[in-house]
This record gives structure tokens, C-alpha cells and sequence, in this order.
């Protein structure tokens, strides 16, 4: 984009700075309505932001001036567009499409997968060990989705503090607790530390049938004692945090069923088409990049609260945070300069109503004005109707409240300053198929912003620093 469309976008932020959010809906009565967009059992409803159609015009120019649409194609194609470490990313190819050798892969997996819960019908119990990507996804996810009868109880473990260990293993039978290792590397040094101390405590002889691991190195897991039928594999276009759509999903598929995990690929289906197809103006990945761009650039607002008022959306925050920072919190843009542009916000967030009480209040009267995003669920899946009003109540109520505030010159310390804006994400139902359309269309919004910012979204140098010194003193 040239310097004077910049500057032209820089001043259109200065004008919509003087603008309260509240003005912008008495100018425009069918405001909610032009600015809200539905699609795959979701609702995104982005009204509350300080933007105006000629805004997105703007922000729609600047991402066709970085080249989207090609990247777009590379991105579903098999593309190298991880050029740092010279891979594609072809997540999407595990729910929906993609070149050929992807496609056989997939559908082996798919049917090793389908037979997950026969082979693991014997256990009571699944510890899954993992980290980062290789169990955030999968752990949000099995939160999320009701377990099906007979389905084994469930360990994440990822923390290597000895007491978390100890507290699984007093929880189980190893007579009856089949272990999933996760390791795209099979050297991750947390999981693998975790997988020696299950494997000492399972017994040698159990390792070959008790133990399954998920993995892009086979050969270390058959060393590793496992049996080669366990071993579900990963290939190196899959990137980790990008990986619960691959075996890494094993757990969802012991806990919710092969169904469920169905209907999930299914919703990420249905916003890789959606992103793909919609035109720019009606396209939510690409609206939700945008204004987080928007508010990043031209703003200087440095966070991004994610706030889910639905109880079995709990895991959602801390799997966007590694999604989105470890995708876009990078300095250096894909030819290695210095980023001239911000990067990824600080992603940080809970649940309604229990965060109202933890910091909203930071975000009603705190200096610093931090985007949020709600999401709610419009039917209940269980009986407590009182209950579920209350929560969505609370939920416009706070988006209304921070977007309005209330004037009180007598009082300061009851003034709220509000002009704060804030995305209200609705999803139809809480099931596999509108949570896989919310998680993907999430991934495509950071990769939407790494094509803004020209940065490596699927790369995280940044991680190894610490494991290399960590290693280096373990061996001092």
C-alpha cells in the first residue's frame, strides 16, 4: 500500500478518534444489522467498533495492496509459506480438501482414528501427555463437547511439576490407563520427561499396548517401546498449534465420540469455504482481522480480551493466546526487517460472569482501552432458563455498558468514560460443528493479519531460546 494510503487511513483514525462509538448508531438505526454478518451457525456482530463502511473500504484496500488473495490460495494449496522453515501450512487439508497426497493421508488417518474407541474400550482412563499445541486444542475442545457414554475419564497433563504427576498417577489404575503421548518432534523436553516418568510407572511390558503416541517421528516412538500399530502419524506440514484437527484429536474422539469429531472437521469445513469465498466486506475472519489490525496500527491499543460467557468455553482463552501470539508476536517480518507495524495484541481474557469480577472493572475505568470480544451461546443445552437469561443479560449489558458509560461529574469514581469497543460472537448452539467454524475462523483471522503485517504466522523461534538454555543447564 503507498505512504499516502497509509497517511489517509492514519488521518480517518484521527477523525473516528473524536467519534463515540454511540454517535455512529444515530447516524445509522440499522446499524447492528449492516454490521453483523452470519454464517455457520455463528453471528458476528462487530456494530460496536469505531468503524464506518468507508473504514472497511480503507482496511480492505490495504490487505488486497499485500497481496491476500494469492497468499490465501498458497495457504489452501500447500504453498511454502512457512519459508523460515520451509514447509507448507496445510492444516486446512484435514477438514477440507487439498492436493492429493494430503487427501490420502487424511483419509488413512481418519479411518485409524474411527477405530480409537474400540482399541482404548478396555481402559478406564486416558492420560494424555502434551503441550502448547499438542494439548490446548484438543483439551478446549473435550471441555466443550458433552463425553459420550462409557467414554473413558480423561488427564491433561502437560505441566512437568512433579505434583501434577503425582496427582494423576494417584488417580489411576495402570492396569487400566492407556497414556497418548503428543509430539509432533518426539524430543519435546516437557512431554517426553512426563512419558519416561508414566512409562517407569506403567512398567516395561505395558509400554507396547498401554502406551499410543501421536508423532511425525514414527521411528523415535517404535524406539520408545511403543507398538507400530499405536502410533498415529503427523506430518510436517501440520504445525502444533494448528493440530487438532490431525491425531492430535485422538482425545476428542475417545472422549466425544468419532461423531463429534466429524462434525467438528465439518464446521472448520464450513469456515475454510467462508473464508475462501465471501466477499471481503461479508467475510468474518477477514472483519475480525481487520479491526484487530485497525485498533493494533492506528490506535496503538495494546490487548485484546476474549470473553466467553459460556462455561464449556473455559479453554478458549488460553488456546487463542497461543494462537494468536505465538502466530503474529513476532518482530521481524517474513524478509527479516524489523516490522514497521505492531504485531499480535496481548491476548488475555475468562469467563462471564466470574471475570465481571475479577477485571472489568479494569476495563470499564482502567487508562488503556482493550477491544473484547464476547461470545455467547443463543440456546441453552441444559434446563436452568434463569440461569442461561442472567448470563446473556450480562453479556449485552457489558458490551452496551463499555461501548455507552455514564456521566457523573459529581461523582467521578462513578463515571465510566465508555466509547470502548467490543465484537458480540454468537453461536447458534454450543455443538462439534459451530465450534469447529468458531476455532477455524479464528486461525483464519491471524493469518489474515500476518498477510497485513508480511509475517510468518506459522513459525515460533521465539520458543527455542529458553529450551536451549534450559537444556544447557540441566547438563551443568
Amino acid at each position: 500500500m503507498s505512504s499516502k494510503a497509509l497517511e489517509n487511513l492514519r488521518s480517518h483514525a484521527k477523525t473516528l478518534q473524536q467519534t463515540p462509538i454511540a454517535a455512529l448508531f444515530d447516524d445509522d438505526t440499522a446499524r447492528a444489522k449492516n454490521f453483523s454478518v452470519s454464517e455457520g451457525g455463528l453471528t458476528f456482530d462487530y456494530s460496536r467498533h469505531k468503524i464506518t463502511t468507508q473504514t472497511l473500504q480503507m482496511l480492505c484496500d490495504w490487505l488486497e495492496s499485500r497481496d491476500f488473495s494469492a497468499r490465501r490460495q498458497d495457504l489452501f494449496s500447500g504453498g511454502m509459506i512457512n519459508r523460515s522453515e520451509g514447509r507448507a501450512a496445510l492444516h486446512t487439508a484435514l477438514r477440507s480438501g487439498g492436493p492429493a497426497e494430503a487427501q490420502a493421508y487424511v483419509h488413512a488417518m481418519l479411518e485409524k482414528m474411527k477405530g480409537a474407541a474400540d482399541m482404548a474400550a478396555p481402559y478406564t482412563d486416558v492420560v494424555h501427555l502434551g503441550i502448547g499445541g499438542s494439548d490446548l486444542g484438543a483439551r478446549l475442545v473435550c471441555e466443550a463437547l458433552p463425553r459420550r457414554a462409557g467414554a473413558p475419564r480423561l488427564h491433561f497433563l502437560s505441566s512437568i511439576d512433579g505434583s501434577a504427576v503425582a496427582a494423576v498417577m494417584k488417580a489411576c489404575d495402570p492396569q487400566r490407563t492407556l497414556v497418548i503421548i503428543t509430539s509432533k518432534s518426539f524430543t519435546t523436553q516437557e512431554t517426553m520427561l512426563n512419558a519416561r516418568a508414566f512409562a517407569d510407572w506403567l512398567g516395561a511390558a505395558k509400554i507396547k499396548h498401554n502406551v499410543w503416541a501421536v508423532t511425525a517421528a514414527p521411528e523415535k516412538a517404535h524406539a520408545f517401546g511403543i507398538a507400530p500399530e499405536n502410533v498415529f502419524a503427523l506430518r510436517d506440514w501440520i504445525g502444533g498449534r494448528f493440530s487438532l484437527w490431525s491425531a492430535a484429536g485422538l482425545p476428542i474422539v475417545l472422549s466425544a465420540g468419532f461423531a463429534a469429531f466429524s462434525d467438528l472437521l465439518a464446521g472448520a469445513a464450513a469456515a475454510d469455504a467462508h473464508f475462501q469465498n465471501a466477499p471481503m466486506a461479508r467475510n468474518i475472519p477477514v472483519l475480525m482481522a481487520l479491526i484487530g489490525a485497525w485498533y493494533r496500527d492506528f490506535f496503538d491499543y495494546r490487548a485484546q480480551a476474549v470473553l466467553p460467557y459460556a462455561h464449556g468455553l473455559e479453554g478458549l482463552v488460553p488456546y487463542l493466546q497461543a494462537l494468536e501470539m505465538e502466530s503474529n508476536g513476532k518482530g521481524v517480518d517474513h524478509d527479516g526487517h524489523a516490522l514497521s507495524v505492531s504485531g499480535a495484541p496481548l491476548v488475555f481474557g475468562g469467563v462471564g460472569t466470574q471475570a465481571q469480577h475479577a477485571f472489568f472493572q479494569w476495563l470499564h475505568q482502567g487508562r488503556d482501552i482493550t477491544p473484547a470480544d464476547f461470545i455467547t451461546v443463543a440456546l441453552a443445552d441444559h434446563d436452568f432458563s434463569a440461569h442461561h437469561r442472567t448470563l446473556q443479560a450480562n453479556a449485552r449489558a457489558q458490551a452496551d455498558a463499555l461501548m455507552r458509560g455514564q456521566s457523573n461529574a459529581q461523582q467521578p469514581h462513578r463515571h465510566f468514560p465508555g466509547d470502548r469497543p467490543s465484537s458480540f460472537i454468537t453461536l447458534t448452539r454450543l455443538d462439534a460443528r459451530a465450534l469447529g467454524f468458531l476455532l477455524a475462523v479464528y486461525e483464519h483471522k491471524i493469518f489474515t493479519q500476518g498477510v497485513l503485517w508480511n509475517i510468518n504466522s506459522f513459525d515460533q523461534w521465539g520458543v527455542e531460546l529458553g529450551k536451549t538454555l534450559a537444556d544447557a543447564l540441566l547438563r551443568a
